[in-house]
């Protein structure tokens, strides 16, 4: 009867989070996620995206912000902001949202992957967003490619390529 159906409840929802563990104080990658939200908070205090402008410039594309923090001596730069904003907007993804998600004080959940990259990857409590630490060459090439891939998910927004949001 129903203790049957809530005992199937209850695993399937184990199933569900099979390879997802919080990143409480306990876990080893605790200070970095901290760290992190920390910075990611700082970079969503810059101007909200709804005020972007109609069309991105080459220097919107080429913008890098650099926020330094005293607690935890670390800097974080925010690269092509006003790009991956507007690119959140087109998608229907608010910046408060956005931030609320990832600095949210709930900790992050991380995702353990069998991927060649060696990343840590990590999911927002409210499971909304992946993040993914990156290499340096990840990233240049991300940046280097910026305007074909924003325009090739503006032209196809049902696209399946992965969609980097920041």
């Amino acid at each position: 009867g129903s203790g049957r159906r809530r005992r199937w409840a209850g695993l399937r929802q184990k199933w569900k989070l099979l390879g997802l563990f919080e990143v409480d104080q306990q876990h080893e990658l605790y200070q970095l996620t901290s760290l992190m939200k920390e910075g990611l908070a700082t970079a969503g205090q810059g101007p909200p995206g709804e005020n972007q402008p109609a069309e991105l410039s080459d220097q919107d594309y080429r913008s890098e912000v650099t926020h330094t923090h005293t607690v935890g001596a670390f800097a974080m730069t925010t690269f092509a902001g006003p790009v991956f904003a507007s690119l959140r907007a087109s998608l229907g993804i608010s910046q408060q949202e956005y931030f609320q998600s990832l600095c949210w004080e709930n900790c992050f959940l991380q995702f353990i992957s069998n991927s060649k990259s060696s990343a840590d990857f990590f999911l927002t409590n409210d499971k909304r967003f992946f993040l993914k630490t990156q290499k340096r060459r990840e990233v240049r090439f991300l940046l280097d490619n910026l305007k074909t891939y924003v325009e090739h998910l503006r032209s196809y927004p049902h696209s399946l390529l992965v969609k980097f949001l920041g």
